[in-house]
C-alpha cells in the first residue's frame, strides 16, 4: 500500500492542485522534497505540468522536455516530474538539450506545447543567484499563467 501512495503521490498532488487544494506554499514544499531545493526552473517545470494538466485533463501523459542537459535550465524536468507523474523511471518523459524552455505533452486528449516567455526568462536570467532563486520561485509559483507561459493546444 505505501508503494502505491508513494508512486501515485504526483498524480494526488497535480490533482489536489488542479482542484485548488494546494497552495504555492504547498507546491514550494513539494518540489523542496523532490529536488532538494526550491529554484525558479523547478518552479517553471511545474507550472508546464499544471499547464498541461489543464488543457489536456486529469488522463495519463507523456512529456517532452527541452530544458538542457545541466542545471539550472534542467530542473525543469524535476518540476514537470512531481506536476505530471511523468518521470524518467517509468519512460514517459524525454529530456531533448535546448536551450529555451519548452516542453510538449500529449495525451489521449491531444497534445499541447508549453513555453516560457521570453521576458520571464530574460527576468530569471538578469536576477538569479542563490540568495534570490527562492524569491524567483515563489514569483514564479504566483504569477498568472498568461503572464508566465505561452500555451498552445495543438
Amino acid at each position: 500500500m505505501l508503494g502505491t501512495l508513494h508512486y501515485r503521490m504526483p498524480t494526488v498532488l497535480s490533482f489536489l492542485h488542479f482542484l485548488g487544494f494546494m497552495t504555492p506554499d504547498d507546491i514550494a514544499r513539494k518540489l523542496e522534497e523532490f529536488h532538494g531545493h526550491l529554484g525558479p526552473f523547478a518552479a517553471v517545470g511545474w507550472r508546464m505540468g499544471q499547464a498541461a494538466r489543464t488543457a489536456l485533463g486529469a488522463g495519463k501523459l507523456r512529456a517532452r522536455v527541452f530544458a538542457g542537459p545541466a542545471p539550472p535550465i534542467s530542473c525543469i524536468v524535476d518540476g514537470v516530474q512531481v506536476s505530471t507523474s511523468c518521470t524518467l523511471g517509468k519512460g514517459n518523459i524525454w529530456v531533448i538539450n535546448a536551450k529555451k524552455p519548452e516542453a510538449e505533452f500529449t495525451s489521449e486528449s491531444g497534445a499541447v506545447w508549453v513555453a516560457l516567455r521570453n521576458e520571464v526568462a530574460d527576468h530569471i536570467a538578469q536576477t538569479m543567484s542563490r540568495a534570490t532563486e527562492r524569491s524567483l520561485a515563489m514569483e514564479i509559483l504566483n504569477m498568472p499563467e498568461e503572464r508566465l507561459l505561452e500555451v498552445k493546444r495543438q
